[in-house]
Formats: C-alpha cells, structure tokens, sequence
C-alpha cells in the first residue's frame, strides 16, 4: 500500500474496506482529509443523522467519487456512529488508493 496511514485501508478478499469519519449536517458533501490521530478518512455529507439518511449519503458519495455502482457501497460497521467502515466491491485497493490521491493531493490533507 502506498503513503496511506495503517487501517484507513484494506482488503479483506472480497472488497475494500475503508475506515471513515463522518460529518453529517454539513454545508458541503466531499471527502475532506485523512485525521491521522483517528486514523480515519474524514467525510462530510449534508445529510442529518436520522432514518440512516447520513449512511445513504455517505455511501452516495463515495460511489461517486470511486465511480463504482451505489450497489457496491456498503457500511459494513458503525451504522449509528460517526465512525464507520464502509465497504467497496468492484474496485481495487490500488484503484481506491489512486483516487483518493487525486482528490486529496499529494499531501492526502493529512489532519
């Protein structure tokens, strides 16, 4: 794996599993930075906490931003945390890891 702090990423076999952070009820929707501290991909969403409105989004999100079908989004822990590991199938973690690095930059915003 390239620069990335251990356990943001993963590959469990089937998939990716990236640990994330949530910001619900936020004015914007994106993926912000990685907090080394929680060792997390820190995501923001417009999206309150409530009827699992905010899973949805995140899983929005990070189908769009990985251009894989919303299908292949999971939250496979953490449905009413802020802390969660989401889970990406049909992609790569080499794939995961080059996309984020676009978004983020060559310094990944590190918090």
């Amino acid at each position: 794996m390239g620069n990335w702090p251990d356990g943001i990423l993963r590959n469990d076999g089937t998939g990716v599993i990236i640990a994330v952070d949530v910001q619900p009820a936020s004015k914007r929707a994106q993926i912000e930075s990685i907090n080394i501290w929680r060792k997390r991909l820190e995501i923001a969403v417009k999206a309150r906490a409530q009827k699992g409105a905010a899973n949805e989004a995140v899983c929005k999100l990070i189908s769009e931003e990985l251009g894989v079908p919303p299908i292949s989004v999971t939250i496979e822990n953490g449905q009413k945390s802020r802390q969660k590991s989401v889970k990406i199938n049909d992609i790569t973690i080499e794939e995961v890891e080059q996309i984020l690095h676009h978004i983020l930059g060559d310094h990944h915003e590190i918090r």
